[in-house]
């Protein structure tokens, strides 16, 4: 299959194919390349998303109830913003089908007096509410599985309002600081000046020189006289000491010499001498 005619060109341009009679027939048109900067000022992105946020830019959430069509509105730590707006739009529309199970549900088991059927676009369903406490529920009251609780919006508010008071406490928390810091600050400053009045009572005292008298030294409390490591002990002392030794002898042992002992071993394993 041959080549395109741009193709042969580059290649053989660049030495990768060799040129041959037919590619030198055919004309060699001129290719321009046209370089095409991506604009970078309008992403389809920022369209889209622009497009998204159109027409809820007035439109206001009920932190407590939230967007009525929203389906996460029964999580009291969802709170519902202008998203959920354009993403859920107007909810679920009941259909027949439905409408029609329900009727058949409300007649096996009727609303008692204080109850009444509300419909939740989020999850396109019929809750039951009661007017007097608030209590709500998916089934019937008088229904086996009803388990009244109290309504998301009611939890939601006494969280919004727990956090709103520990906000209060930890603003005033933040204001009896201030003194608290201030009075660490001048403990530490306390300490600082009796550090400070404890090395001057340091420098104020004298310093222990190395002639000072020892109070255990007798000379400190009697009228004997100061004596040093070698008082007391008698320099005559019979030692067995040659103190005439001089020369090879200088280290004055009391102890004979090593020939001399020698020279006495071997007289006394010697035999006698015979007459």
């Amino acid at each position: 299959m041959p080549l395109p005619p741009a193709l042969a060109a580059r290649l053989a341009k660049r030495g990768l194919l060799k040129p041959t009679t037919e590619v030198n027939d055919v004309p060699v048109p001129q290719v321009n390349e046209e370089i095409i900067a991506e604009d970078y000022d309008n992403k389809p992105e920022e369209q889209n998303n622009e497009k998204f946020w159109e027409g809820i830019e007035g439109v206001n959430v009920d932190p407590i109830k939230g967007h009525k069509g929203c389906p996460n509105k029964s999580n009291i730590y969802h709170e519902c913003s202008k998203y959920c707006v354009k993403r859920w739009k107007q909810g679920h529309v009941p259909d027949e089908e439905y409408l029609e199970i329900k009727r058949k549900v409300l007649e096996l088991w009727p609303l008692p007096p204080g109850w009444e059927e509300v419909y939740d676009e989020g999850y396109g369903q019929h809750y039951f509410w009661n007017i007097h406490n608030n209590l709500v529920t998916w089934f019937p009251p008088a229904h086996s599985r009803a388990v009244p609780t109290e309504s998301a919006a009611h939890l939601r508010e006494e969280r919004l309002m727990k956090e709103g008071d520990e906000s209060d406490d930890s603003s005033e928390a933040s204001d009896q600081e201030v003194p608290q810091q201030n009075h660490k600050e001048k403990r530490r400053d306390r300490k600082e000046k009796d550090k400070d009045m404890v090395h001057h009572r340091d420098k104020k005292r004298p310093r222990v020189k190395d002639n000072d008298l020892d109070p255990m030294d007798p000379a400190a409390y009697s009228d004997v006289p100061r004596g040093n490591w070698t008082s007391g002990l008698d320099t005559h002392a019979k030692t067995g000491v040659d103190t005439t030794a001089s020369g090879s002898l200088y280290q004055m042992r009391p102890y004979p010499t090593p020939g001399a002992i020698l020279a006495a071993n071997a007289k006394q394993h010697s035999p006698p001498l015979s007459p």
